[in-house]
């Protein structure tokens, strides 16, 4: 079992609980190519703890990508409302005037 506080790779070669690999197969291998060598593993299996292993990584590595390009977006607003700035003077273009019904016109 994978209980000790042993590294993973020395857990790994003990005994493995295959349930906790497929949860989080980093825990469980200290490197993907222990999974591959691990003697307690089908093929199948060992197919089944890579894909999972990759499919995590590639959702961190997503999430990094979504959190780097919002900041980017983000930034990117504040440049286009500099060059906003920029262009229009320094009280706004257009005033907008009440209108006796309650709605707004352009002056």
């Amino acid at each position: 079992m994978l209980v000790s506080s042993k590294k993973p790779a020395d857990a790994a070669d003990e005994g493995l609980d295959f349930d906790r690999a497929l949860a989080d197969p980093a825990a469980a291998f200290e490197e993907p190519e222990r999974v591959v060598r691990h003697p307690q593993l089908s093929p199948k299996q060992k197919r089944e703890i890579l894909r999972r292993w990759a499919l995590e990584l590639y959702r961190t590595d997503c999430a990094k990508t979504r959190a780097i390009a919002q900041e980017d977006l983000a930034r990117l607003d504040k440049v286009i409302d500099a060059l906003i700035d920029l262009d229009e003077p320094p009280r706004a273009l257009f005033k907008h005037k009440r209108t006796p019904t309650g709605g707004a016109r352009v002056a």
